[in-house]
């Protein structure tokens, strides 16, 4: 059954066509691989890697520097993924629009991981972290474009599902990496690196990239460069709830995975020893459980024609899971209730992109509009630290009211569907 979606009339250009034809197996599994190789590039530094080399750089000050490189790289991240989808959608290159963005942010992402594999100075690790930040969410935003650009509406579901395989495949791949790596400060940098480039390269290489004329790119500006940080809800009403859902959704997620941690060490008396054990054996639990739902859902939501009710059933297996982790008392139970987490988060990824996929105004602006998609998962991550410890300090006696905080998240996913049903143009 086809996904049922009312989209306006949109404008045309050379190579650009708002209902592409039905992408072929080969091409979708090509574009899966290149998400995950670069995933593994842009994910492994964050997850292990910096961390490590802090700590061999400058042991006493590692905790500050952290703050700072991963602070920092954050607000990179989030500016330079609309701004540069914004410089891919006027590309004329005869190497087409997204191309040179693919393989260029790719190749100085690898030249910033050498940097940071062979500095001994903690300014230039930072520095180079953050130039890799801003290349490699140029290639991400040229990346993302092409979902909307060569996928039709009754495959977006599955390969949106397929998009959460390749992320948290490659989380399992940069955790796999580190521990293989271990404590060799140059190739636990350059390795990952390598591997994002390589399957950018070869993506690149096979995909038949549009090409823009010169006279049908838009006009650059101050203004229309700040555009890409924002788009008015007035002209774009679908997709600004689409945005609103997806940042509402994100910030409850972000609240467990944040502070799962603390919650392990304060409210179940983990042993700090034994801290980073703990911690792999949930992200293990939650990478497995988000690629399996995810790849299972965005396929019955494509099969179904039917979005909504998914983002429904996802913040619903979400909220169980917050009765789950306040009532545990020890880590098994616990990471039960990281499991229903991730199923939930799992079917929302699913059909939360396609959602919003749907409700792009046109293919000539599609990097810049799935840029400021993006804000919607990078922001929460940074508001949570400002939001929670207000929380968290509601009318409790122990260290941490995590209670408050949990029912926090689950109400802000539950806001976050209903947000869902503002959405005409999808069911």
């Amino acid at each position: 059954m086809p996904v049922s979606v009312n989209r306006p009339s949109l404008e045309a250009g050379r190579g650009l066509s708002d209902t592409p034809p039905r992408a072929s197996t080969g091409f979708i599994a090509s574009y899966i691989a290149a998400q995950l190789g670069l995933y593994v590039v842009l994910l492994t530094p964050g997850m292990a890697t910096i961390a490590v080399r802090l700590q061999q750089i400058d042991p006493l000050g590692k905790t500050e520097n952290l703050s700072l490189v991963m602070g920092v790289g954050a607000f990179v991240a989030m500016v330079a993924n609309p701004l540069f989808g914004r410089l891919s959608d006027r590309t004329t290159s005869r190497f087409g629009r997204r191309r040179p963005w693919l393989v260029g942010g790719a190749a100085v992402g690898l030249l910033c991981m050498v940097v940071m594999g062979t500095t001994d100075s903690v300014p230039v690790l930072a520095g180079a972290w953050w130039a890799a930040q801003a290349a490699l969410n140029a290639t991400l935003a040229a990346l993302s474009a092409l979902l909307p650009e060569r996928i039709p509406h009754e495959q977006q579901g599955r390969v949106s599902g397929f998009h959460s395989f390749a992320m948290y495949g490659a989380i399992m791949i940069g955790v796999g990496l580190a521990s293989v790596i271990g404590q060799q400060p140059t190739w636990m940098f350059v390795i990952p690196g390598i591997v994002g480039l390589v399957a950018m390269g070869w993506f690149g290489l096979r995909l038949n990239d549009a090409r823009l004329a010169k006279a049908d790119r838009p006009p650059l500006s101050v203004r229309s460069l700040l555009s890409a940080f924002y788009i008015n809800p007035r002209t774009a009403p679908d997709y600004s709830w689409a945005w609103l859902s997806r940042f509402l959704c994100f910030l409850g997620f972000f609240c467990l995975s944040t502070y799962q941690a603390f919650y392990l060490t304060d409210h179940l008396n983990m042993p700090p020893a034994k801290l980073s054990t703990f911690v792999l054996g949930s992200t293990v639990v939650q990478a497995i459980c988000v690629m399996v739902s995810a790849t299972l859902f965005g396929w019955l939501s494509d099969r179904a024609g039917r979005r909504k009710p998914f983002v429904f059933l996802g913040v619903a297996l979400f909220a169980v899971s917050m009765v789950v982790v306040i009532s545990a008392t020890g880590y098994p139970t616990f990471l039960v209730g990281v499991g229903f987490a991730s199923l939930g988060i799992g079917v929302y990824s699913s059909v939360d992109t396609a959602i919003a996929v749907a409700v792009l105004r046109s293919p000539r602006t599609a990097a810049r509009d799935m840029g400021v998609l993006n804000i919607a998962n990078t922001l929460p991550h940074s508001l949570i630290t400002v939001i929670a410890p207000p929380i968290l300090a509601i009318g409790s006696s122990t260290p941490s009211n995590y209670t408050a905080l949990f029912i926090a998240a689950t109400l802000f996913t539950l806001v976050g569907a209903l947000t869902i049903l503002r959405v005409k143009e999808v069911n």
